[in-house]
């Protein structure tokens, strides 16, 4: 992918938590993909899974009573990553999705 310059190759990260969605991009090698849950900090994390919505995050206190399909994933400080991964030189282009 080329962005906003056609002669620019750029490098690709997709961040993303379930699984699921994460097993699309082994068909993209071009694609660096990082099995963790974009975060605050880098910790254990409960993700509630939803086929519709995608995962979402729950506080530490939650009942696994009253969520189907909790599963423990990592979290990855976010912040911390990007400023080790690029440079201020960097053209940065930043999609998220957050629920």
């Amino acid at each position: 992918p080329h962005y906003p310059k056609q002669s620019h190759k750029f490098d690709i990260f997709a961040i993303e938590a379930d699984g699921l969605i994460g097993a699309d991009y082994l068909h993209h090698p071009e694609v660096k993909f990082l099995p963790y849950a974009a975060w605050i900090r880098n910790e254990s994390l409960t993700l509630s899974l939803n086929s519709v919505d995608g995962g979402q995050i729950q506080p530490k206190t939650v009942s696994s009573l009253s969520l189907p399909k909790l599963s423990k994933v990592r979290g990855l400080d976010f912040a911390n990553w990007l400023m080790k991964t690029v440079t201020e030189e960097d053209y940065v282009v930043m999609k998220m999705d957050v629920g």
